[in-house]
């Protein structure tokens, strides 16, 4: 019985899974020259996404994307 209510819930969740919003999402940011502050507010207007950090460690306004990337 425990073996086959196993099974139920993890084919339900394989089934969820496939149709994840967090994978469909379209992101359109057209300038490459954007902070990584701006890229991130960018996001959150775009979709439904919140990105949560603390701004004493992460120091989102100097970097840029390709120098936060490295």
């Amino acid at each position: 019985m425990k073996i086959t209510l196993f099974l139920l819930l993890l084919i339900i969740f394989q089934v969820y899974s496939g149709n994840c919003y967090s994978q469909n999402a379209k992101v359109s940011i057209q300038n490459a020259q954007l902070r990584v502050e701006q890229v991130l507010k960018q996001i959150e207007l775009q979709t439904e996404f919140l990105f949560v950090y603390n701004k004493q460690n992460v120091n989102v306004r100097q970097a840029g994307v390709q120098k936060a990337m490295q």
